[in-house]
């Protein structure tokens, strides 16, 4: 998409069904959810619990297929694109922030941030100077050889933040960013979503926490699997 001479990303959810199957059961998460984010919003997703808000997260960045409808970026259907090609877009385009973290336990803080550059082919020493730079920016060059389990919950979040900012991503997608963490942390934190949307970056951010909500420009309300505001 080009707008003004300078290239633009979109992301796009049409009419998006999930469905997960328990046994005999399913599980409709999400009802022909339509959803279109603008290159370089905020938009905050709300809604209580089972309304589909992380499984939407998930659907638009690649980790979940739809049981039906597309996900388009850039006006690219990456639905029916094979594992290998969707992994490699989400690489480049999108970074994650997990409410549990997810840093693997045997690395430190410094090889968990520069782990998403290594998938991407960028060279040891590269890395390793990106990656402190990042942990400088979130205030945690001191930890860089760290273990995740020497560090406390918000240093965790902290590293995942720089980790998910590793290759500039266009988006972040961030699911209850703070949901485990005191209010102080969390609005360091908070800080630090702001700061990268401030500088271009698309934020997503999944909440059930109006504090949340508030450093967005747009809040999308799900319930029942359904947009309903």
């Amino acid at each position: 998409m080009l707008w003004m001479g300078v290239r633009m990303m979109s992301l796009v959810a049409e009419n998006v069904t999930k469905v997960y199957r328990k046994g005999s059961s399913q599980v409709h998460a999400l009802r022909g959810v339509t959803l279109e984010i603008q290159d370089g919003e905020s938009v905050a997703v709300m809604g209580p619990s089972g309304s589909g808000k992380s499984t939407l997260l998930y659907v638009l960045g690649l980790l979940a297929t739809p049981t039906s409808g597309r996900v388009l970026i850039d006006g690219r259907n990456v639905t029916v694109l094979d594992d290998i090609t969707r992994s490699s877009l989400r690489n480049k385009y999108i970074g994650f922030v997990f409410q549990s973290y997810n840093l693997l336990s045997g690395l430190t803080a410094l090889d968990n941030v520069a782990l998403p550059m290594k998938y991407a082919g960028i060279g040891a020493r590269m890395r390793r100077q990106r990656a402190m730079e990042l942990l400088k920016m979130v205030g945690l060059e001191h930890r860089a050889n760290h273990y995740p389990s020497e560090l406390s919950g918000g240093e965790e979040q902290r590293v995942a933040i720089a980790r998910a900012l590793a290759n500039n991503p266009k988006v972040i997608l961030a699911d209850e960013p703070t949901g485990n963490l005191d209010s102080a942390t969390g609005k360091q934190i908070l800080a630090l979503l702001s700061e990268a949307n401030a500088r271009g970056t698309t934020l997503v951010v999944v909440t059930h926490d109006p504090t949340v909500a508030d450093i967005c420009t747009r809040v999308v309300k799900l319930r029942d699997g359904m947009i309903v505001d």
